[in-house]
């Protein structure tokens, strides 16, 4: 669990026995990116939904792995609910099965769109929070396309 900002974390995936440790950072929200019946069972999903009730807000925005098609697909619902959630007042863990490319693909874009940051000062404010996070090109370059800096 990395600290992208006060109110963003980004990482791996999360289990109810997770949920102390979200707890002692003052998560209340949990924005999942994994994808239901593929990265893990629906009832997993669902176990970590009940799991959260009622301290940790959790949503689930499925994105298949390996596709940075599917995350440019899935970007406006997945922003939707992060900046919801962060405008909410919450403080927000967004993960994915690893944490390396769709969570920080997504956490990107949000930087970009939300915050306003141009692409690369972004991209150095991800690498600071986690030198491993490896956002898709395809996003990066999707990002750059429509908000050339």
């Amino acid at each position: 669990m990395r600290r992208l900002r006060p109110h963003l974390y980004i990482g791996p995936s999360v289990h109810p026995s997770d949920l102390p440790r979200l707890q002692r950072v003052r998560i209340t929200a949990v924005l999942s990116l994994q994808q239901a019946g593929v990265d893990l069972p629906l009832a997993a999903v669902e176990r970590m939904r009940v799991a959260c009730e009622p301290r940790i807000a959790f949503h689930n925005v499925g994105i298949h792995d390996y596709d940075p098609a599917a995350v440019i697909a899935a970007l406006p619902d997945a922003l939707i609910s992060l900046h919801g959630f962060i405008s909410g007042g919450r403080i927000v863990y967004l993960h994915c099965s690893e944490g390396i490319n769709r969570a920080p693909s997504v956490a990107l874009a949000y930087l970009v769109r939300h915050e306003g940051l141009a692409i690369d000062a972004a991209l150095a404010d991800l690498r600071r929070c986690d030198a491993g996070a490896r956002p898709y090109a395809a996003v990066i370059e999707w990002l750059r396309h429509r908000h050339a800096t």
